[in-house]
């Protein structure tokens, strides 16, 4: 299994947070809370 980075930010607009993983162009979820973002990347 290999390892990637994720990179969770805040949208102070949205008031949404974004997760991206950079190793992986285009691979993207959102969602109200860090746990919510997250889970669709696992």
């Amino acid at each position: 299994m290999e390892n990637y980075s994720i990179f969770i930010q805040y949208d102070p607009v949205d008031k949404i947070y974004v997760a991206s993983i950079p190793e992986l162009q285009g691979c993207m979820a959102h969602g109200h809370t860090q746990a919510e973002d997250f889970m669709p990347l696992t």
